[in-house]
């Protein structure tokens, strides 16, 4: 198989590529956002690029407070699309630019007003869940903030296998034994009813903004991959990429790709070869 090797940009002043807390010096050639080696993900990098472009028009002249720095490689869509969910208006800002909070100079960053700063897009989340959508409990907190991080420390890093050096080669979506945390999460998802869909009870939240932007991510940059062992992601995934505010903030390009990708996985679950190969109920040995 060759080799697939790409970074979401971190867009820093001394120019790195990181993905996963791991940095690495690039040249300019190597920008944008993704390096891309095995040709066929062409696509994934021009319908990320798009994505960026969509969030960038339809908020660039929101007249808030809320200010995203964020680059198409980078998790910032992804806080794009949770800000689209809640309604918030904000204004997408270049990377580079010299009111970046962000200490290293890295995105996602997030400024509110003008004393909040916040960064790392789990920690960015958050703080909008906690200011603008609706967790007023320390329950409700717990709730969402144990999905938020575990996206970020354990599905994140299944989803994407690094080289020491933090360069992405593969996903273990791809493995013929299924992974512990898409185990997890599959039967987690399979315990959820058609009025109650999402990761936590009482509809979409911040933790489906996380938890699905990553497990489509691996659609696009891994076109060859299939999610069909896993039925309750499958359809999880159609749930979110079918989101409005999903489209507002990816770009219909890479939208509309998505959705056609997941239909082939749900179409693929439906076959009894697949079915007899589900994940869901499995133990751990």
């Amino acid at each position: 198989m060759p080799v697939l090797s790409f970074s979401f940009s971190s867009y820093s002043s001394s120019s790195v590529m990181r993905l996963s807390g791991h940095v690495s010096p690039v040249n300019n050639n190597t920008l944008p956002a993704l390096r891309l080696q095995n040709r066929k993900n062409v696509q994934g990098r021009r319908l990320l690029a798009c994505a960026c472009a969509a969030s960038s028009s339809s908020s660039s002249s929101s007249t808030g407070h809320v200010r995203l720095y964020g680059s198409s490689g980078s998790r910032s869509p992804l806080v794009s699309f949770y800000l689209h969910e809640i309604n918030v208006p904000f204004e997408l800002i270049n990377p580079r630019d010299e009111t970046n909070p962000h200490p290293m100079g890295q995105v996602p960053a997030l400024r509110d007003g003008l004393d909040l700063e916040v960064w790392e897009s789990g920690a960015i989340l958050m703080y909008l869940a906690d200011k603008y959508g609706g967790l007023d409990t320390p329950e409700k907190r717990a709730e969402v903030g144990k999905w938020v991080v575990w996206a970020n420390a354990t599905l994140d890093p299944c989803l994407f296998i690094e080289t020491p050096e933090g360069k992405v080669i593969d996903t273990s979506v791809r493995s013929s034994k299924p992974a512990r945390p898409l185990v997890v999460l599959e039967n987690h998802l399979a315990s959820k009813t058609d009025d109650d869909p999402y990761v936590v009870s009482g509809g979409f939240s911040a933790a489906d903004a996380a938890i699905g932007s990553y497990l489509l991510y691996v659609s696009l940059f891994f076109p060859d991959v299939s999610y069909a062992a896993y039925p309750n992601i499958c359809k999880y995934m159609k749930l979110v990429c079918t989101r409005d505010a999903y489209r507002e903030a990816f770009g219909a390009p890479m939208t509309d790709s998505l959705i056609a990708k997941v239909d082939d996985y749900l179409n693929e679950c439906n076959s009894p070869a697949q079915q007899a190969k589900s994940v869901i109920g499995k133990l751990f040995s």
